[in-house]
């Protein structure tokens, strides 16, 4: 049940079924802790919310992370294990919980190198937490396109309603 899945991979799932192609780390952390009623968030929230997604996997889904041109910025997506996007496991950076030997988080190769060129798990993590930091601790979680670029922000009005209706059946 749809309900049952953690708040982050509804979250994802309902973007991308509106077209999207990911959430951003800091979107993530403040909609969860939006959506829990938690007012302060930090780094140990980012690192908690990573933590989640690699150590308690969604069965039969992978979370991808990728460039977006549009943002500027890493997104974070999910795809079945089987769907053609699996494609991506072998141009990415594979990041596994502990308890299994299926990936659960893969970065894509290219944006991984960015971060950290030795690709090593705890590295590339702690890039990810380093680069989501600034705009989590300012409660801009929110990173639109504007004329000359992009902009973090708090979240709007519209971004509260999405995480409200992604989120509407769960807990």
């Amino acid at each position: 049940m749809e309900s049952e899945k953690p708040d982050w991979f509804r979250l994802i799932k309902a973007w991308v079924a509106i077209g999207g192609s990911g959430l951003t780390l800091p979107f993530l952390v403040g909609a969860t802790s939006y959506h829990r009623g938690k007012s302060a968030v930090d780094h140990e929230d980012i690192r908690s919310l990573l933590d989640e997604i690699i150590e308690y996997p969604v069965e039969g889904c992978i979370v991808y992370v990728r460039w977006c041109v549009n943002l500027e910025s890493a997104v974070f997506a999910v795809y079945e294990q089987d769907s053609l996007y699996k494609l991506y496991g072998h141009r990415g950076v594979e990041i596994r919980s502990q308890n299994s030997s299926a990936p659960s988080l893969i970065i894509d190769r290219y944006l991984a190198k960015e971060l950290e060129p030795r690709l090593d798990r705890e590295c590339l993590l702690k890039a990810l937490i380093e680069e989501a930091e600034e705009p989590v601790s300012s409660r801009n979680f929110s990173r639109n396109r504007i004329k000359d670029g992009v902009q973090d922000e708090p979240f709007q009005r519209h971004n509260l309603e999405f995480i409200q209706k992604a989120l509407r059946n769960g807990k």
